[in-house]
Parts: structure tokens; C-alpha cells; sequence
């Protein structure tokens, strides 16, 4: 008795629901996904909460404005189509040096800076 090879999809009765399907041989089927709108969404809640932090508690920081600035600064970078990551490690870095000592303020930043490392992966 002889086989055929049959390369391709056989299917006799019932549904079939694909995604993604490759058939034959060296069939190659890619798919991403991307998180990053979650992600993207979490990290504006969280500038937002940075924000409302600094606006509660701003008055205990000695170099507040210089902190709002860079706060500003790193909510642009994060606007942009292609944020550069080093820019915003360094000011989100350095804004969590300033506020330390100011708890409200300090948690809210680690927040941003755990948001942006997701985003960013």
C-alpha cells in the first residue's frame, strides 16, 4: 500500500477559529503582542500621581522647581514617538535622589520608575 504525503489542511466537519495559521512545509507563523498600551497607560497614572504628589507635598522639597522641571522634562521624552531610555533612566534617577527624603513624593516617583522600566521592558 502506497501513502501520499499530503502537506495542507485536512478538515472534516466542525469549525475551526484561527489567529495565526501556517501551512506546508517550513511554514513559519509569527505573532506579536504588544502590552505596551497597558503599559503606556500605567505609566501616564503614574506621572499623574508624581504630579499630584508634588503638588501635595512640593513645599518639602528643597529644589522643587528644579524637580518640576525635570519631572516636565521626562513627561516630554515619554510623549515622544521613540522616547530615548538613558534620558529618561537618568532624570527619573535623578528626581528620586531629590525627593527621598519626602515620602509622598518618593513613592510616587518609584511608581513612575517601575511603570517606564515595564513600558520600556
Amino acid at each position: 500500500m502506497a501513502y501520499t504525503r499530503i502537506e495542507g489542511v485536512v478538515q472534516k466537519g466542525g469549525n475551526m477559529t484561527v489567529t495565526n495559521m501556517a501551512v506546508g512545509q517550513n511554514a513559519v507563523v509569527n505573532q506579536i503582542q504588544s502590552g505596551e498600551s497597558a503599559a503606556l497607560r500605567e505609566v501616564q497614572k503614574q506621572m499623574a500621581s508624581v504630579l499630584e504628589a508634588l503638588e501635595k507635598h512640593g513645599h518639602e522639597i528643597v529644589n522643587r522647581d528644579e524637580v518640576v522641571q525635570s519631572v516636565h522634562t521626562a513627561k516630554e521624552e515619554l510623549s515622544k514617538e521613540k522616547p530615548n531610555h538613558l534620558t529618561l533612566k537618568s532624570l527619573l534617577n535623578g528626581i528620586a535622589e531629590s525627593v527621598k527624603s519626602v515620602s509622598a513624593v518618593a513613592a510616587a516617583v518609584e511608581g513612575l520608575k517601575l511603570a517606564v522600566a515595564s513600558l520600556f521592558g
